[in-house]
This record gives C-alpha cells, sequence and structure tokens, in this order.
C-alpha cells in the first residue's frame, strides 16, 4: 500500500544501533554495521554481512553474549528477507531469533525489533490477532526501556493496522500519538506525516490532508531523498485533482516527474496515469486516453495490486467519456476485484480487532468489578459525610434568614435615601460639566506633551538608524543599539496613538485623497508583521489575488489601520495562522485579518473598540498594549467613510474586516512604468534606507531570503537585483546561483560584499554577470554605481557596472 512505502523506508532508516549491545568482537560490530548500512540500498547484500558476522558469532565463547550475536545475525538476515519478499525463510530467521531474545534479553531493543518484525510476518498470513499482539508486546519492552522512538515505531505500526481495517479515526489516533512520544528523526516523522495526510484521505478530509503532505514534503527535501519527494508530489497531485485544482495538479505532477530518475516502471506508470486524470479533468480526452494507456500497456488487468485502485478509476471515467466501452469495462471489473479484495481485508482486520477489543473489555469488567468492592468503602465515608452536609445545611439556611432580615431593613433604609439622591442629581450635572471641561483640558495636554515627547525622539530615531547603519559597529554595541531603537520605534507608536486620538476627540483630523498602489501599501504594513510571525512559528498570509491596483483615498491611514489589525492579531495569536486578504465589494474594497487567537467574548466585541479598553484587564498584562490601536482604527475607518467590524468566537481567533468606500482609478495608458529594483536584505533598517535612496530611480521591493527572492522572481516585472551579504553570506554564494536560476531573463545583479572577506568560488565575477560592489560605502554610492547610465546607451535605468 501507498501508506507503507514511506512507514517501512523510515523504520529502515531507524534500525541503526537496535541490536542488543552484547558483543565483544570488532569484526562482528563492522559486519553488523554495515548489513544495516546496506539494508535501504541492496538488501541481498545484507544477507552476506549477515553471514560474516554470524560466522564471527560462533568464534565467540560460549555464553550468552554469544547467543545474543547470533540472534542480531539472524533478525537482520530476516529483516533483509522480507524486503525481498521471501515470506519463509524471513519467517525461519526470526523463529530463531525470537526465543534467544526472550530468554535473555527480554527487556533489549533486539527483542522488541524481533516482535515488530513477527508482527510484519502475522500480518502477510492474515493472523491479525497475532499482528495486534506483536506491536502491543513491542510497544510494552520499548516502554520499559524508555525508547520512545521504538515505542513511536510500534504506534505507527498498529496505525497502520487500523487504515487497513478502513477504521480512519482510531489509525489517526495512533498516529498522533506516534507524532506526541518521538519527534527526535526527520525520517520517522515524514513516514507518520505521509500516513497521516493518506488517512485523513480516506476519511474524505482531502484539504486537511493535503496540508499534512506539504509538511511531509519539506522534511523530505530537509533530508534530500528524490524518491520520497516525488512520492509525496504524487499524492498532493492526487489530492489537488481531487479538490479539483487542476493548474496545481499540474505543476505537481510536473515536480514528480523532474525528481523520478530512479527509472522504477511503477513509479511511471503512477505518474502517468495520474497525468492522465489531469488532462481528463482539463477536458483534453486525446492526451488522457494516450496516458492512460500508456499508464497500463503490457499489463495484466486481472492480477493488478491495490494501489492502482485510483489508476483504474481514472481509466474507466477516461474510456467512457472516449467511447471506449470495452477497455472501459474491462477497467471497471478491475476496481470490482480491488474494491472486493479491500472490503474482505477491512472485514477480516476488523473482527480481529473486536476480538482483541472484547479481550480488553474483559479485562475492563474485572477492574471495573474491583472498583466496585472500593466503592463500597467509600459508601459508608459518604454517608458520614452526608450528615455532616446536613448540619451545615441547617447553619446556612439560619443565616439567611438572618441575612433575608437584614436586607429587609436596608431596603427601608434605601427608599428614605432615595430623595437625597434626587438632590443630589443636580450637583451632579454641574460636576459633568466641569468634567467635560477638565477632559478637554487633559486631551489638549495629551497632546501638547506628545508633540515635545515626539521631537526629541525622532532625534534619538535618528541617531540610532545612523549607528545601525554603521557596518563598522561591534556586535554588542549594536545589539544594544537596537534594543534602544526597538524601544524607541514603541515608544513613538504609542505617542502617536495618543495625538492621533487628541485630534480626533478635536474634530482636527485630516485625510488625504491621492491615488496611491493599494497592494503595495498593504504589503509595506505586512512586512514587519510576516518577519516577526515566522520567528515565533506562526503561519502568515497575505491575499492580493482580488486588490485592486490603484484607488484614490489617504494610503498612511489606511497603512497604519492594517498595520494595527496585524499587529493585534499576531499579540493575541500563541500559535496556528494570521492571513490578510484583500477583495472588491460593491462601493469599494473590503481588507480582513483573520487569526487563530484567543477570541473575543460575544458581550465584548464592541467594548474593545473604545479607547483605553480590551477584552479582559488580564490580557493587558499579559500581552501588553494601551488599548488605543483598535479605537484608533475604528474612528479613522468611519472618518474615510467606512467601517471596522469583528467576528469572534472564543478559542477559535477572531475576523476583522475593514470596509473602505475606496474608487479604483484606471492605469493611465500613457505614463511609463518605473522599473522595480529586489533587494534582498532581511534587516528592516537598511529596507527602509533603501526605499528612501532608491526612490528617484525605481519602485523597491524586499525579500527577506534567497528562496523568498527566487519566489518573487517568479513573478516577473524586476528589472535589477541588489543583494546584501547578510542574506546569502551563511551558504557562500550558492543562494545566489539560486536566485541566478530563478530568473526569467538575464538581469543585473549587484552584490555588496565586505571588503576583507572576498566571496570565494564565485564563479560568476569572472562572467560579468555580477557587480560586486565593497563595503563599507555609502548609500548615495551605492545608487549611482547601480543606476549609473551605460556605457553601450544613454538612456539611464538599471545597467550596472561590470564587475
Amino acid at each position: 500500500m501507498r501508506a507503507l512505502r514511506i512507514a517501512i523506508v523510515a523504520l529502515a532508516l531507524l534500525i541503526a544501533g537496535a541490536e542488543a549491545r552484547a558483543s565483544q568482537s570488532p569484526t562482528f560490530d563492522t559486519a553488523i554495521g554495515a548489513a544495516k548500512a546496506e539494508m535501504l540500498r541492496d538488501p541481498a547484500r545484507t544477507i552476506d554481512y549477515a553471514n560474516q558476522a554470524r560466522r564471527a558469532a560462533s568464534a565467540m565463547p560460549a555464553d550468552p553474549a554469544r547467543q545474543l550475536a547470533l540472534a542480531t545475525a539472524d533478525w537482520l538476515e530476516g529483516e533483509a528477507n522480507i524486503r525481498l519478499n521471501q515470506p519463509d525463510l524471513a519467517e525461519a530467521a526470526i523463529a530463531r531469533a525470537l526465543p534467544v531474545a526472550r530468554r535473555l534479553a527480554p527487556r533489549s531493543d533486539l527483542y522488541g525489533n524481533l516482535l515488530l518484525s513477527r508482527g510484519g510476518l502475522e500480518r502477510d498470513r492474515g493472523n491479525i490477532a497475532g499482528v495486534l499482539d506483536a506491536y502491543q508486546s513491542a510497544y510494552r519492552v520499548f516502554q520499559r526501556l524508555n525508547d520512545s522512538r521504538g515505542q513511536a515505531r510500534a504506534l505507527l505500526q498498529i496505525a497502520d493496522l487500523y487504515n487497513d481495517a478502513k477504521d480512519f479515526t482510531s489509525a489517526l489516533h495512533y498516529l498522533e500519538l506516534a507524532d506526541a512520544t518521538y519527534r527526535g528523526d526527520d525520517s520517522f516523522r515524514l513516514a507518520i506525516l505521509n500516513n497521516r495526510a493518506l488517512t485523513l484521505s480516506g476519511m474524505g478530509r482531502t484539504g486537511d490532508a493535503l496540508t499534512q503532505f506539504r509538511s511531509a514534503l519539506r522534511l523530505a527535501q530537509r533530508i534530500g531523498s528524490a524518491p520520497l519527494q516525488a512520492l509525496i508530489w504524487r499524492n498532493i497531485a492526487r489530492g489537488e485533482l481531487r479538490q479539483g485544482r487542476v493548474a496545481a495538479a499540474e505543476v505537481a505532477i510536473d515536480r514528480a516527474r523532474r525528481l523520478d530518475t530512479d527509472g522504477d516502471p511503477a513509479d511511471h506508470r503512477a505518474l502517468l496515469s495520474i497525468a492522465a486524470q489531469a488532462a481528463f479533468q482539463r477536458g483534453q480526452r486525446v492526451g488522457a486516453v494516450q496516458a492512460i494507456d500508456r499508464s497500463f500497456a503490457g499489463m495484466d488487468l486481472t492480477a493488478t495490486p491495490v494501489s492502482l485502485r485510483d489508476a483504474h478509476e481514472s481509466a474507466y471515467h477516461i474510456y467512457v467519456a472516449s467511447g471506449r466501452t470495452a477497455d472501459a469495462l474491462r477497467h471497471l471489473q478491475a476496481l470490482k476485484r480491488i474494491d472486493d479484495e479491500s472490503t474482505r481485508l477491512a472485514t477480516s482486520t476488523n473482527l480481529a480487532l473486536m476480538s482483541a477489543r472484547f479481550d480488553f473489555a474483559n479485562q475492563e469488567l474485572r477492574i471495573a468489578r474491583m472498583k466496585a468492592a472500593d466503592l463500597q468503602r467509600n459508601i459508608a465515608f459518604e454517608r458520614r459525610q452526608l450528615r455532616t452536609q446536613q448540619l451545615i445545611m441547617i447553619g446556612s439556611v439560619a443565616a439567611i434568614i438572618i441575612v433575608l432580615g437584614l436586607l429587609g431593613i436596608w431596603l427601608l433604609t434605601l427608599g428614605r435615601s432615595r430623595n437625597r439622591i434626587r438632590a443630589a442629581h443636580g450637583d451632579l450635572a454641574i460636576t459633568n460639566d466641569r468634567l467635560e471641561k477638565a477632559l478637554a483640558v487633559k486631551t489638549e495636554f495629551l497632546a501638547t506633551t506628545s508633540h515635545e515627547i515626539r521631537t526629541p525622539l525622532n532625534g534619538i530615531l535618528g541617531m540610532t538608524q545612523v549607528m545601525l547603519a554603521d557596518t563598522s559597529l561591534p556586535l554588542a554595541t549594536r545589539e544594544r543599539v537596537e534594543v534602544m531603537h526597538g524601544a524607541g520605534l514603541t515608544m513613538r507608536a504609542l505617542v502617536d496613538d495618543l495625538l492621533d486620538v487628541a485630534k480626533i476627540e478635536h474634530g482636527q483630523l485630516t485625510l488625504e485623497q491621492t491615488p496611491f498602489d493599494l497592494a503595495a501599501t498593504i504589503r509595506e504594513a505586512s512586512r514587519l508583521w510576516e518577519d516577526q510571525a515566522a520567528a515565533r512559528g506562526i503561519g502568515f498570509a497575505v491575499d492580493l489575488g482580488d486588490c485592486p491596483a490603484i484607488v484614490t483615498g489617504d494610503p498612511a491611514r489606511i497603512r497604519q489601520i492594517v498595520f494595527n489589525l496585524l499587529s493585534n492579531a499576531l499579540k493575541f495569536t500563541r500559535e496556528g495562522r494570521v492571513t490578510l486578504a484583500v477583495r472588491r465589494q460593491v462601493g469599494g474594497i473590503a481588507i480582513e485579518v483573520r487569526d487563530t487567537g484567543i477570541g473575543i467574548p460575544a458581550e465584548k466585541l464592541e467594548e474593545i473598540f473604545e479607547a483605553f479598553r480590551q477584552a479582559d484587564a488580564s490580557t493587558t498584562r499579559q500581552f501588553g498594549g494601551t488599548g488605543l490601536g483598535l479605537a484608533i482604527c475604528r474612528r479613522l475607518a468611519r472618518a474615510m467613510g467606512g467601517d471596522v467590524t469583528v467576528d469572534s468566537e472564543m478559542g477559535r481567533g477572531a475576523r476583522f474586516t475593514l470596509t473602505l468606500p475606496l474608487v479604483e482609478e484606471a492605469a493611465a495608458a500613457d505614463a511609463p512604468e518605473r522599473p522595480l529594483l529586489l533587494v534582498v536584505d532581511r534587516n528592516p533598517i537598511r529596507r527602509a534606507m533603501w526605499t528612501k535612496l532608491a526612490s528617484p530611480y525605481a519602485r523597491v521591493v524586499f525579500a527577506g531570503s534567497p528562496d523568498e527572492a527566487a519566489a518573487r522572481l517568479g513573478e516577473g516585472d524586476v528589472a535589477q537585483l541588489l543583494i546584501d551579504d547578510s542574506a546569502v553570506r551563511d551558504e557562500g554564494t550558492a543562494p545566489i546561483a539560486r536566485i541566478r536560476a530563478a530568473m526569467p531573463r538575464p538581469l543585473p545583479v549587484a552584490l555588496l560584499w565586505p571588503k576583507d572577506e572576498p566571496p570565494a568560488g564565485n564563479d560568476f565575477i569572472g562572467a560579468e554577470l555580477i557587480n560586486v560592489i565593497t563595503k563599507p560605502v555609502a548609500g548615495g554610492e551605492v545608487m549611482r554605481m547601480i543606476f549609473a547610465p551605460s556605457p553601450q546607451s544613454d538612456q539611464r535605468p538599471l545597467v550596472t557596472q561590470a564587475a
């Protein structure tokens, strides 16, 4: 089955160090190590090395260590025969080793691994009760050894057993247990993610399955295994086709085809069947028929394995649509045969598992009887406690009667004081008038004080930016300046909030009406939070697919609202993801910010938009903040003719929606578009500097890493690159090669690199494809060098000097 394929690879990778360490022979240890190293590549050679180990063990003194060494060699021989599909030979080897390990080392890794191998053999024979007993016994052995990896392996095998029974809920439960038990091995976690994805697919949860497949793909890429990546890409393609996303499936098929270089006919046939389904869903019937014909060429349709079920189903639909009824009928018969076999396997497995559950229920019954006896002992104690509670109840009733009497007296007193309260209302009106005047004075004071604070604060921030831009600044000093700069930015944001509140309360808020690029504004507002989300392990996505290009409005205030909403979402989200999406709607646009944070109670949904208020005072202590951000967002939105609303549920995050009546502008047909400069630099301060320096020459976009730069190049429109060494120096010039490979066409590239640390092995410099600019250098000088007029052209844009 597909679900077993990665599991088997992962378990093979986990064999290292699994035998009982009882030998004292270097020759034996060398042979065992070689056998384990060859288990994946060549199981036949593993048998040769196991025989060498057996000969070395035979030369040891006759003691328990010798018997355990022989049992270890037998175990490796049995595992290799399982992989060579020779169950009889595997059965003989495991049968020799298992009694020895049970007698001499019942609490060893060797015994646990032999039990897992025994379970695999019992499974091939259809003895499900024996399989479950072997896996559970192996789990108990590893549990006594405190071997979390071994426990997780046993749980993974049990989960696969429930998958065969189509009890996907139980299978998913055991996969979660395996994942929680052990996370120290990428190969093993890869098996869990892939098998969990296939289980979710069996449950019809294709979207969740695709999420697991992509996580498994990242691990396979980190491991560097091309066959595993190809397998996962094929699974992703199947899922995308079930979701109806043919274009995404075709991308996955292309990735799998590039990675599938080992020439495995089964893998090639599987990929052809998926490609045929994609062509069929695309409406390309001729291509679909050709692909499915090649997929089943030369195969006996009466003996195809279960793994080709989806391919048979695709072939049936393709041939029906193409009018090849006879071929469609043959594949329908094969599909019916495979479904019948799967049903029989699931039924027999379920019956065996039910029998095991019945035995477990008997054990639970005995435990319940023991608990009942204990309950009888507790009843007497509860009766004595009940009498005590009755006495307490009588005393409580008496106390309530006394309280009610006192309450009556208090009501009489309250009536007498009512008249005095009415008289006090007049005084309160006068006091309220005075309070309003005091509030106005307070607001004016806040505005004046905030201006006074902001002036020196801007000076401090300017100096810290200058210091941070100095590349010769020592690391220890830089860290202190960065802390000071961050604190200054936080304080300036607080001051700006106070100024905005003062302006709004006095009716002095002014709004601009100017055309601007809405998508660029939102990207700029979200860039800082995207980096913070990545640092905290929180997903962050920005969807600008339906975003208008140019609109008329106040870009600064829209940026401020989006910035505050993203800040609020990340502040209250510990895990999960934050998404921002822009869409057109009648009369304007809507910007949605969703998070998976702590949520907001229904009764607090309006209260959070009041100044200096949060949903709960305790969140202020836990998460920080003044409670001004959302109040300012709503007031600014309403001042622009829109609004900010929120939908939320406790524990399930919140969705803030900003609606604005922005008018979309038509792009000027005769206005030349400014070239686009892609800057690869993760430092936010230098990003701000490059934006200002390059603004007279070009539009600027940023990437924080080589991979992000490659993705941005794939979107097109980039005219020139500027790469800072801090973004690529950890890997030398290899990232530059990846960036150049992603270019749709040759582009000028400028590389900032320290003068005393020339880039080693840079093959591109000699080809005059990269302009290396040595640091330290002034920012204006960099702009002059990369935007200088080309000697081959009298035009002025983005042609660099030769390196």
